[in-house]
């Protein structure tokens, strides 16, 4: 094959050479090892023949492949349906603890996060104190997903803006006088267990922005 590819191209050659200088020239083309791979080459690239490199293929993103993962065991997830849940579970649970509404608490927390919910709920009311709070949703988005043997867990972000305040008997603030409101972010871990229907809060943590 190579051989025919070189003797078309130096049949080229010969042509335009004849053309250039006359019939009387004697011609001599050499053409080494390297000029005949680089000739072969350029040919099979002109008859699309070229070998063409397969590109790499792109490393998926992990947090996809494990919604993919969540959705063999739990069919149903959706990330877009289970993020409006969160914030829902959101609001209702600062909603609960600022109330001491203790029986919602117990039903969306686990045993140990309700404990220290609990325990900061008796501290309030043991001083004849109140929390007042409003919360504004800026965006809330999913950060890891964990598939294990027997639950799921979820990082879940939530930034908002926040009005906290400690209130007193006589309806003073001890924390935050002039109800400012601040920029927070909240990272909560939900979980849920495969052998139930029902996602609970497990872990929570907070930063100031």
């Amino acid at each position: 094959m190579v051989s025919i590819i070189l003797a078309t191209i130096s049949l080229v050659i010969f042509y335009k050479l004849f053309r250039a200088f006359g019939r009387t020239q004697n011609i001599v083309i050499n053409i080494d090892g390297n000029e005949r791979e680089k000739f072969a080459k350029i040919f099979e690239e002109i008859t699309n023949g070229a070998t063409v490199e397969k590109p790499k293929t792109q490393k998926q993103n992990p947090l996809h492949v494990n919604i993919l993962k969540l959705q063999k065991k739990i069919p149903s997830f959706s990330p877009v349906a289970f993020l409006k849940k969160a914030e829902e579970m959101f609001d209702t649970i600062f909603d609960a603890f600022v109330n001491a509404k203790h029986y919602t608490l117990q039903s969306m927390l686990s045993k140990a996060l309700y404990e220290k919910f609990s325990e900061q709920i008796k501290k309030r009311e043991e001083n004849n104190l109140r929390q007042e709070m409003t919360i504004k949703h800026n965006k809330t988005s999913i950060a890891t997903i964990k598939v294990l043997k027997t639950k799921a867990t979820l990082v879940v972000k939530f930034d908002i803006t926040q009005m906290s305040a400690i209130i007193k008997s006589d309806g003073t603030s001890i924390d935050n006088p002039g109800r400012l409101s601040r920029e927070v972010l909240h990272t909560w871990i939900f979980e849920r267990s495969f052998c139930n229907d029902k996602w609970i809060l497990s872990t929570t943590s907070s930063i100031g922005k």
